[in-house]
């Protein structure tokens, strides 16, 4: 009986260290931590078994300035599986993914992945999916939508001020 309450104790113990240890050491401070998956070209996320499908240029609304269909051009845009990786502590052996069947992630990148490396400043397209910052294709992880409704993606010119246009793309 006492062995039994020690091994409980000391079983204990350990998961309340485990705890403290993994809150005090994370950067967010918490014990629950999601992660998404990042992708930066429709090849990575085939690799990695995320790949749902490619966005056509039919489904595609552009609006704005002649400029924007130019940034257009140099992109490709498609989606990939919403999967959430859920992680308890800092191991990452107390973690599963979550997998969100009425969402998909929106991805954007560049054509040329070579551009994603050898991008000058003022050759970077800028622009802010819905309720967001203002990102571009190298920086970006994507963003979740629901099947069925339609991403907005504004697109700025390279001082990050003026709108020039708005993408429309309907998730399905």
């Amino acid at each position: 009986m006492k062995k039994s309450i020690k091994y409980i104790s000391i079983i204990v113990l350990i998961g309340i260290v485990y705890y403290l240890v993994s809150v005090s050491v994370h950067n967010s401070g918490q014990f629950i931590n999601y992660y998404f998956y990042p992708s930066s070209s429709i090849s990575e996320s085939k690799e990695k078994n995320i790949f749902s499908n490619k966005i056509s240029k039919e489904n595609i609304q552009i609006t704005g300035s002649k400029q924007i269909n130019q940034k257009i051009e140099e992109l490709e845009f498609w989606l990939d599986k919403a999967i959430t990786k859920k992680n308890f502590g800092m191991s990452g052996i107390l973690s599963y993914d979550i997998v969100d069947d009425n969402s998909r992630t929106l991805r954007i990148a560049y054509k040329n992945t070579k551009k994603t490396y050898s991008t000058a400043y003022d050759d970077i397209i800028w622009f802010k999916l819905e309720n967001g910052q203002i990102e571009n294709p190298i920086t970006t992880t994507g963003r979740f939508y629901k099947l069925g409704t339609k991403a907005r993606i504004h697109f700025y010119d390279n001082d990050k001020k003026n709108e020039i246009g708005t993408v429309i793309i309907e998730i399905k």
